[in-house]
């Protein structure tokens, strides 16, 4: 299992591999976050499989992340995903976290146009 990361200046590009799972990724979220606690960061989950994920993992996955990524309150995340069941996953994501924390978190499907939207003002 990996996630691999980049940090730059004002952004932090995060990746992970296809054999990640959700609890993976909290775990990874949870010791890591204060490597980008103050960035913008781009998710490129293109790699990730929603395929034997259900709404209801997604919503436990939203509620204990939240507590973790509050100290990134009033920054940007970019979703990048790559087909209609990862949009849609993520869009129960998107609504249920923007929903309880001062994040702007928005879902692509092109990393170029999310990546301009996360470096712009």
């Amino acid at each position: 299992m990996s996630i691999k990361t980049s940090i730059e200046d004002n952004y932090a590009i995060l990746t992970p591999d296809s054999s990640e799972d959700l609890e993976s990724i909290l775990d990874f979220v949870s010791k890591n976050i204060q490597h980008w606690k103050d960035k913008n960061t781009l998710w490129d989950i293109r790699a990730f499989s929603f395929k034997n994920v259900s709404s209801q993992a997604i919503r436990a996955f939203t509620e204990k992340i939240l507590p973790i990524t509050k100290v990134r309150e009033g920054l940007k995340t970019a979703l990048v995903v790559d087909s209609d069941l990862s949009f849609g996953m993520t869009r129960m994501f998107q609504l249920q976290y923007n929903e309880k924390v001062n994040i702007d978190a928005r879902i692509f499907m092109d990393q170029e146009e999310a990546f301009i939207w996360l470096t712009e003002s």
